[in-house]
Order: C-alpha cells, then structure tokens, then sequence
C-alpha cells in the first residue's frame, strides 16, 4: 500500500515568464564562471533555487527542462569542489550546462564547506551521477572543516560525521556504523547541539530514514520516510514568514528516495511505498537519465 503524504500550501507566484528570467540569468552566471570562478558561492542559490521553483510548476518532473535544471544545479555545486581542491591557478576542465568549461582554480575556497558539501551529494545522487558523488567522497572531511573555519562558521559537531556516514556508505569503508551513529547522537538537541526545532524535525529524522535504508527493511523505511517529509512539512508550516517559498523539496530525503527506488530494482522484497510532491516522480524514478550527458 503507497502513503501519500502531500506538500505544505506555497503561495509562490512563479510562472513561465519568472523561469525564463531565471533561465537566462543562469546561462549569464554560468559563463562568468570561465573567467573567475573565486565567487562560485554566489552563484549556489539561484542555480539551486531555480531547480527547486521550476517544481512549482512541474510538480512531478515531467519535463526535460526540469531535469535539466537538477542537472545543472548538481554541476555548479560539483564545480566548487573539484576547482577548491584543485592546485591554485590550475586549469579544471568541468561539464557545465552543456559545455565543458575551463575553469581555473582559485585555491581553497570556503564555500567548500559541509552544507555545499551535502547538497552536492544529494544533488549527485538524485542524478544518479556515480562519479561526482565518489569524487565528493574523496574530499577529506578535514577540509569541509578547514573551509569552515575560514569562513569564521561554526557547524555543530553531529555534521562532520553525517558527512563521513555518507562518504563511508559510497567508499564501502566499515566506519559507516560508527560515524552514523555518532551523528545521531550528536544531533540531540537536549545535549550540546544548536538548532533547536531544526534538530528534532529536519536532521534527526533524515538520519533516521538512512539507517532504515541501510537495514533494508522496506515497511520500517516507509515508516521513517514518512514520518520525516511530515516532519519536514511541519517544519516549514511553522515559520513565521508565510511568504516565504523554501521547503519545496527536501534534497537529503529525495536522495534517500531515488536510492531506495533504485534498490527495491535490484532487491527482491525491498519497495519505496511512499508518494509526495516533495519527492518529484521522475526525479525518484530517474525517467530523464541519460538524455544529455552531465
């Protein structure tokens, strides 16, 4: 039986002419790139922005544009990684939009930090981008600390072995129990963590839902997912500023999803039994994949 579990209401306003603009100003933001990528940072939120908006519209991904849009999206934040963790002033040839980009390296940037580092997993993986997401598993967690410190920003301790959760599942290493578990711990708001409300409905539960995937048992995964995008749903239905558009999808739980869709192919008795606006179908179900390369 699939549980549906429907999106908080967003009054967004956005319509074909505002994806347009964005469109183009993407493509301008884009072609920068090539001449200075040292302020990639400011170019993370509209590229992702956009990916998010154009869901408004498309709500299930039906589109081309939409996928390529995630495509895109999952491109730039790519990028930061592998010109930050290049030699400074080298040449870093990167797919981009459609073109290989020749970009060159700044040094160290602190963008490169845990948070970019997270969104561009989870981008990799709804792409299904095998290579970018082993590639993002090769940066040291010291050096998503490094960054942050250099950017004078202070993550609570519960991210840097959420970070090594995730890169000992791609690597096949055996911290993977230890470093999820030490994340969860670590994420209890009634200990030493800041975040408050955050802790309880948008981090604890996404923690959750991986450690059903990795324990395989289907009926308690759709549990813990749908317990989580209700979660996420509450969180985003209380902030106080109903103008607000955020929480249109929440990218670690549509990462999970396309992994656990991809499992229950390969797994006899595994199913994704869960449905919701915040889990684009064609996203989850890759039906884009493979129509450009990325």
């Amino acid at each position: 039986m699939t549980t549906h579990v429907s999106r908080h209401e967003i009054d967004h306003g956005v319509d074909q002419d505002f994806i347009a603009y964005q469109t183009t100003r993407r493509a301008k933001l884009i072609r920068r790139l090539e001449r200075d990528c040292s302020n990639i940072d400011l170019d993370l939120f509209p590229v992702y922005n956009l990916a998010e908006t154009i869901l408004l519209l498309d709500p299930e991904a039906a589109t081309v544009k939409t996928w390529e849009s995630w495509a895109i999206a999952m491109q730039v934040h790519g990028a930061v990684f592998a010109v930050s963790e290049a030699e400074r002033g080298s040449r870093v040839e990167y797919m981009i939009d459609h073109e290989v980009r020749g970009l060159t390296a700044p040094g160290m940037l602190y963008c490169a930090d845990p948070s970019t580092w997270e969104r561009a997993f989870h981008l990799a993986v709804v792409c299904r981008d095998n290579a970018r997401a082993e590639a993002l598993c090769r940066v040291p967690v010291e050096r998503l600390r490094e960054a942050a410190r250099g950017a004078k920003v202070e993550y609570n301790g519960y991210v840097y072995h959420w970070v090594a959760a995730l890169q000992a599942f791609v690597n096949g290493t055996d911290d993977l129990a230890s470093e999820l578990r030490r994340a969860m711990e670590l994420s209890d708001p009634r200990g030493d963590a800041f975040g408050g409300e955050a802790l309880d409905l948008l981090v604890f539960p996404k923690m959750e839902v991986f450690r059903q995937l990795l324990l395989g048992d289907s009926a308690k995964f759709n549990e813990a997912l749908v317990h989580a995008l209700e979660s996420h749903r509450r969180y985003h239905t209380s902030q106080e500023d109903e103008n607000r558009v955020s929480g249109i999808v929440p990218p670690a739980l549509l990462a999970l999803a396309c992994l656990a869709h991809d499992k229950a192919e390969r797994t006899p008795g595994f199913s994704l039994d869960v449905e919701s606006e915040y889990l684009p179908k064609h996203l989850v179900q890759r039906s884009w994949y493979g129509e450009f390369p990325v």
